[in-house]
């Protein structure tokens, strides 16, 4: 399985398992799952509060952090905020100022 790739993010004490090939991937997930008790809950769509979208069609992973985005405009009562280009125009001054 030469140039394959295997990636295992870990917190605490979850997993989250890619591979570059199913094969590997089953391989890997078998061994350990003799060493270790583990669960398997199918397509990952958050990881450590990013939203993960995979289109397997147009062969994409988007990752989202809305959610977080949403909880810091809330946190600041910025909610109902205009939205703005990024990066921002040169020589327009942020609201409050």
């Amino acid at each position: 399985m030469d140039g394959e790739l295997v990636i295992i993010v870990i917190a605490i004490d979850d997993l989250t398992l890619t591979s570059s090939s199913e094969p590997l991937l089953i391989k890997c997930k078998v061994e350990l799952g003799s060493k270790f008790k583990i669960s398997q809950p199918g397509p990952v769509h958050w990881l450590l509060g990013v939203e993960v979208k995979r289109d397997r069609t147009a062969r994409t992973i988007t990752l989202l952090q809305k959610a977080y985005i949403n909880s810091i405009a809330m946190r600041f009562h910025l909610e109902d905020a205009p939205p703005i280009s990024t990066p921002m125009e040169i020589g327009l001054s942020c609201p409050g100022r």
